[in-house]
C-alpha cells in the first residue's frame, strides 16, 4: 500500500522527471525496477525478458518525457505500461515455478529441506495446474489481489476494470482453484 508521503514523493520525482532532471529519473527507475520485475514474472514473462522489457520502458518514458501527463499515479502507470509492453512482446513466458525448479536442482539439501520441497511443490503443481484453469484476466485479478496484496480498487485501476468486476472475475477464479486444489493442501 502506497502511504501519502510516497504519493507526495512520486508527485515531486515525476515533475522533476518530466523537467529533464535525470537524478529523479533514477530515483524513480531504482524505486520501481524490483517492482516492476516480479509484477512482470507474475504475468507469466521470463526474468531476462521482463528486465528487458523495463529498460526499454524507461527508455521511451525518458525519449517521451515532455508529452506525459502532468500527474500519474506512478507504481500503476509504470505496471501498467509494463503490462502492455510485455503482452505486445509475446515472447519466451517462464512461470515461476520452472524458477524454483531449476534452483532446486542445484542446491544441496538435507532429508528435512527435501520433504519441504516435495510438500512444497506438489502444492506448486496443484496450484499452478488450477491456475492453468483460470482466464488470462482471472488470473491477472488473482496475481495482483493475492499475490501482490493490491486492493480491490487498486486492482480496477491497473486493469482498467469497474471493481464490481474485479469482485466477479475474483470469485470465479476462486472457483475454479478450489474445484482443483484438495482441501487437504489449502489448509
Amino acid at each position: 500500500m502506497i502511504n501519502y508521503k510516497d504519493t507526495l514523493d512520486d508527485v515531486y520525482l515525476w515533475k522533476e522527471f518530466k523537467n529533464s532532471d535525470r537524478k529523479a529519473f533514477g530515483l524513480i527507475y531504482n524505486q520501481y525496477n524490483y517492482t516492476l520485475l516480479q509484477y512482470g514474472k507474475k504475468l507469466g514473462a521470463d526474468s531476462m525478458v521482463v528486465q528487458d522489457a523495463i529498460h526499454d520502458l524507461f527508455v521511451d518514458l525518458w525519449k517521451m518525457r515532455q508529452n506525459l501527463a502532468e500527474e500519474v499515479a506512478v507504481p500503476y502507470y509504470l505496471c501498467r505500461s509494463l503490462r502492455r509492453r510485455l503482452h505486445l512482446q509475446q515472447k519466451g513466458a517462464m512461470s515461476a515455478v520452472d524458477d524454483q525448479l531449476e534452483l532446486s536442482l542445484f542446491s544441496v539439501c538435507h532429508e528435512s529441506e527435501i520433504i519441504n520441497r516435495e510438500i512444497s511443490e506438489r502444492q506448486s503443481q496443484f496450484l499452478t495446474s488450477a491456475l492453468c484453469l483460470l482466464s488470462k484476466r482471472e488470473r491477472e485479478v488473482v496475481q495482483l489481489r493475492f499475490f501482490q496484496n493490491k486492493s480491490v480498487r487498486e486492482v480496477g485501476e491497473l486493469l482498467s476494470i469497474r471493481e464490481q468486476t474485479v469482485r466477479n472475475l475474483m470469485q470465479r477464479a476462486l472457483i475454479k482453484i478450489r474445484s482443483r486444489v484438495p482441501t487437504s493442501l489449502l489448509d
